[in-house]
């Protein structure tokens, strides 16, 4: 009979050892867990990150690009102003597809209150007040920014 009390506490310290073991790797499976998901969030991150990373290269290698092409591109127009020419109004045509295609939009603004953000104002005329009478050289802005001011006149109340 003296066996009997031995086993069961040799049983219930097994018990309290399988216990404290199934703890510890409960404890070591929510730490390693943490630091999977906490790799896996930077790992995320960081291809996050790199996509930003070389889509801010490509728009500055078009921006660059675009920049270059523009003051061509506004001797092309005023050329066309003055000579009619059914191949000049076709190249004029697609450079404009290109440059749109790649986020070149004008800033033609006729009409428009004066805005020192897109806008060069280079004399000012007799017209309605602080609004654009006339537009001397068209501006550009790429993807929302302003790559070339619009030159343009200003209105003055008459005296």
């Amino acid at each position: 009979m003296s066996k009997k009390p031995m086993a069961d506490s040799l049983q219930a310290e097994e018990v309290e050892e399988v216990v404290a073991d199934h703890t510890e790797c409960e404890m070591k499976l929510a730490e390693t867990e943490g630091k999977y998901k906490r790799a896996l969030a930077d790992y995320q991150n960081l291809e996050r990150q790199t996509a930003e990373s070389s889509m801010r290269f490509a728009k500055l290698a078009t921006k660059d690009f675009v920049e270059q092409l523009v003051e061509p591109y506004d001797h092309l127009l005023l050329a066309a102003k003055h000579v009619k020419d059914k191949g000049l109004d076709m190249v004029i045509t697609q450079f404009k597809h290109v440059f749109e295609s790649q986020g070149l939009q004008e800033i033609n603004p006729v009409g428009l209150p004066f805005d020192p953000q897109t806008m060069e104002a280079i004399d000012t005329k007799e017209g309605e007040e602080d609004k654009v009478v006339e537009v001397v050289s068209v501006g550009y802005a790429l993807n929302g920014i302003v790559i070339k001011p619009a030159k343009v006149i200003v209105g003055t109340k008459s005296n």
